[in-house]
């Protein structure tokens, strides 16, 4: 296989309905971007949890929440927010990195929140490597915001944390990491 890498992600939203009647919706997470080489990077499966309880997804196609004219895949799942409770959606799936040897990169799209009234109040994003992160093996940005790593993560041994308040995010707020590809840095190691 041609892999460079695989991320394993687990994305923890907790929601609150700060409206004054219970919502229900049907919840949309994207299932693929352009990757910037013509096609689509997308996510074959993913596992979705409400309140710690399995739900079932629909696949749909939508807007290109990375600002794209393209139409994307999208995992759609029903949830209902109760007035004033805490809601626990969870969202894991694998993803297959991107890049050209000897570098890998991964997104994450944070923009497909806008949609959400209001700010979003708090989030983590936080990078864990198997090895030490070194900041030799980070593609840092110089010049563009493109196949390079976000500047703003606090580096703490084998993790990387980002954190963001009160932000409505645009796709120019989506997040991409770039770095040495495992296999190669593991030889740099040895």
């Amino acid at each position: 296989e041609n892999s460079l890498g695989q991320a394993q992600v687990n994305a923890e939203f907790i929601i609150r309905n700060l409206g004054k009647t219970d919502e229900s919706m049907a919840v949309r997470f994207p299932l693929g971007i352009p990757d910037g080489w013509g096609n689509l990077a997308t996510i074959d499966q993913i596992d979705v949890t409400v309140d710690g309880k399995q739900v079932s997804t629909r696949r749909i196609n939508g807007s290109d929440p990375a600002g794209s004219d393209d139409q994307v895949p999208w995992a759609e799942f029903d949830v209902t927010f109760p007035v004033g409770e805490d809601v626990r959606v969870s969202v894991e799936y694998a993803l297959e990195g991107a890049g050209e040897m000897p570098y890998i990169w991964f997104n994450y799209i944070f923009s497909s929140g806008a949609g959400w009234k209001d700010t979003i109040g708090n989030a983590e994003l936080i990078v864990s490597f198997p090895y030490e992160v070194n900041d030799l093996f980070l593609l840092n940005c110089i010049d563009s915001l493109y196949s390079c790593t976000v500047p703003g993560g606090v580096i703490s041994g084998n993790e990387i944390t980002w954190t963001y308040t009160d932000f409505e995010p645009e796709p120019e707020d989506n997040f991409m990491i770039a770095f040495v590809a495992p296999s190669v840095w593991q030889q740099v190691l040895a």
